[in-house]
């Protein structure tokens, strides 16, 4: 990612990810890497009593700053909130500028490197959460679903839940587009 990027202080504590009393020592932004849709950066802040504070930094590889950023900023947002309200088990998402995301960094490992039993329950639940809701998971792997050491899972990236309609209507345009390419056998 090119230009100057630097996480602010001020900032933080203003969309609360930092608490009026927390003292900090360090700021430390790592590498800004592409990861699918976007790029990550992982920023550490260190406290003066020793505590490490993690946040994950996402911006899209495209577009940034355009009506579309803006839109996909605000969606996860909004998905965050309305997720942790019902109960599920998503980090804290809040908009850092017009387009970029910060989110608390869950500490764990991605569910598909651990055993099936450990996470079956955890998941379950985590999914009938997102249905209840209206929403539908439309990815095929278990990579955006971290298990932390105390038995929680969550899912770290929201770009593929998305609302039942919408899947539908996915599903329905791909089954008309099959069928102009389809020829039936005639009798």
């Amino acid at each position: 990612m090119s230009g100057e990027f630097k996480i602010q202080e001020k900032k933080l504590r203003e969309i609360g990810f930092l608490e009026p009393y927390e003292e900090v020592e360090k700021i430390e932004m790592g590498e800004w890497k592409l990861s699918g849709q976007h790029y990550i950066c992982v920023v550490k802040v260190y406290l003066s009593n020793n505590v490490v504070k993690k946040f994950i930094l996402k911006c899209p590889w495209d577009v940034f700053g355009s009506d579309a950023v803006r839109a996909w900023v605000d969606r996860r947002v909004r998905l965050s909130k309305l997720i942790r309200q019902a109960g599920g088990n998503v980090p804290r998402t809040e908009k850092y500028d017009d387009g970029t995301l910060i989110q608390e960094f869950i500490e764990g490992v991605e569910i598909g490197r651990v055993g099936e039993e450990k996470y079956k329950s955890a998941l379950e639940r985590e999914l009938k959460i997102y249905e209840k809701l209206g929403l539908s998971y439309a990815d095929s792997t278990l990579s955006n679903f971290i298990l932390t050491p105390e038995g929680k899972v969550y899912c770290v990236d929201l770009d593929f839940l998305e609302s039942k309609e919408n899947v539908l209507k996915k599903i329905e345009r791909v089954q008309l587009s099959w069928e102009g390419m389809i020829t039936l056998p005639t009798k």
